[in-house]
């Protein structure tokens, strides 16, 4: 039996009590739906995350198997004088950081 065939029989026996009862099962009832369709939602959220999760451990697997390029401190530093003549502190920086992809990338 349900709660709420239990709470149909309980409201057919009457009485302001058994009243109560039955709405406080069927609210119970109500809640206990709604928590397990939010359960439902979680788990196939979960699997999406999971299913995401894999592909980036995936993906970043193939990055760690490309060599690793360096830069000394020597070549860092005249890259930044190279870009240091550049007006504001943001364009030096976005330039620095440009210059110093395209050294690595030279290597």
């Amino acid at each position: 039996m349900t709660a709420n065939e239990l709470a149909d029989e309980l409201e057919k026996g009457g009485g302001h009590y058994m009243l109560n009862i039955a709405s406080m099962l069927r609210q119970q009832a109500n809640r206990i739906a709604k928590l397990e369709e939010e359960l439902k939602e979680e788990k196939e959220h979960s699997a999406i995350l999971e299913k995401d999760r894999d592909a980036f451990l995936t993906e970043n697997e193939a990055l760690k198997s490309h060599p690793v390029k360096e830069l000394t401190d020597e070549e860092i530093i005249d890259i930044w004088f190279e870009v240091a003549e550049t007006n504001s502190i943001a364009e030096r920086q976005l330039a620095f950081a440009k210059a110093i992809l395209r050294k690595a990338q030279e290597k």
